[in-house]
Parts: C-alpha cells; sequence; structure tokens
C-alpha cells in the first residue's frame, strides 16, 4: 500500500472516530446503544440512542473538546442545563465528560462530552413551518401564541436563575414542538368547526 493511500486511510479513520461514537456507551448509569445520526453541526452530532437494560429511546449529543477552550464551554453547557427546570425547557437526564482516543494512530485521547436527552420525534418549529410554507399552509394564529408564551414563559424561567441565565440563540430551529403534526392540525380545526355550528 502506497504511502499516500495510507495517510488518506488514517485522515479517513480519524474522521470517523470523531464523527460516531462507540457502538455502546455508558452515560451516568446508563448503558447505551448507540444509533443513526440526528444532526450535526460543529464540534457536536446528535444521534439516536437506546437503554439497552430498558429500550428507553434517548438522544445523546457528542461534542468533540479538542482544547480548553471547547472543554469549557462543554461543561459550562451542561452545568447551564442542569439549572434549567421548566416544563418547556428540554431537561438533561445525564451527562459525562470522558477521554476517547482519536484513533489513526495517535495516542493522546481527546475529551469528549456527552449529553443525553430525551428523544423528541416531532422536530423543531422550523421543520414544521417550513412543511406548512410548502403547501402554502400556515398555523392557526392561536397556536401560533401558544407556541410563544411557552418559549417566553421559558426564558422568563431563565432569566429568574440566580444568577440570571440568557439563551443567545433563540430561533425557530431551537424550539421542539408537539401537537403541530397534520393529524393533531385537522383535528383542531374540526373542533373548531363544530364549535362554530354549534355556537351558529
Amino acid at each position: 500500500m502506497g504511502a499516500g493511500l495510507s495517510c488518506k486511510l488514517a485522515s479517513l479513520n480519524d474522521l470517523l472516530e470523531m464523527c460516531a461514537p462507540s457502538l455502546l456507551l455508558t452515560v451516568g448509569s446508563r448503558r447505551l446503544r448507540v444509533g443513526r445520526l440526528l444532526g450535526e453541526g460543529g464540534y457536536a452530532y446528535v444521534y439516536a440512542a437506546t437503554d439497552a437494560a430498558t429500550g428507553r429511546q434517548y438522544a445523546l449529543k457528542k461534542m468533540r473538546c479538542p482544547d480548553s477552550e471547547r472543554l469549557a464551554n462543554a461543561r459550562r453547557e451542561i452545568a447551564a442545563l442542569r439549572r434549567c427546570r421548566h416544563a418547556a425547557i428540554l431537561p438533561l437526564v445525564a451527562a459525562e465528560v470522558v477521554d476517547e482516543a482519536t484513533g489513526g494512530g495517535q495516542t493522546a485521547p481527546c475529551k469528549v462530552a456527552y449529553l443525553l436527552f430525551e428523544l423528541w420525534e416531532e422536530g423543531t418549529l422550523y421543520e414544521r413551518l417550513e412543511q406548512l410554507d410548502g403547501r402554502a399552509e400556515w398555523l392557526p394564529a392561536a397556536l401560533s401564541v401558544a407556541v410563544l408564551l411557552q418559549v417566553a414563559e421559558a426564558l422568563e424561567s431563565m432569566h429568574a436563575l440566580s444568577p440570571p441565565m440568557a439563551h443567545y440563540d433563540v430561533k425557530p430551529h431551537n424550539v421542539l414542538v408537539a401537537g403541530l403534526s397534520d393529524a393533531a392540525l385537522a383535528a383542531r380545526r374540526a373542533a373548531a368547526a363544530a364549535a362554530a355550528r354549534a355556537d351558529g
């Protein structure tokens, strides 16, 4: 095997190690079987994960921390999530910072932070609005106000902490939604129509 090809394979192995955690790993007290990649951005990857003992589904966020700054950011994120206690904020189930081999023949391990959350299947507000926009549809005004109110209440709970906490990245991509599926919206429309007929 040529030296150039060997270098390319080593780089590919490094990339695979960076992107994918081990098939089985432990976060807190849970032994997890890691599944498909759900999303990625920067140095973070989110995977579907299953509790090997109970079969419960989770979302597992893997944050690579190759330097002290990223490690400090990961620890701050974990600490911040542990302080948040509100019905409209997805709770942190467990978190752990570990040393993980980087692969490709390198001996120095890399710090990796694992954050475990409940798996949210319905997606984000951005994804739902994009789906509706593709069909020239929109959310009913009352539902839009309800979503904004829940976001505001979650932010208010963060601001009320001591010391206060700010989000800095509030956008539809970061708002998880429930009850906004096509079936749920159709049920709401049918209920509204029935109520209007009864009033008439």
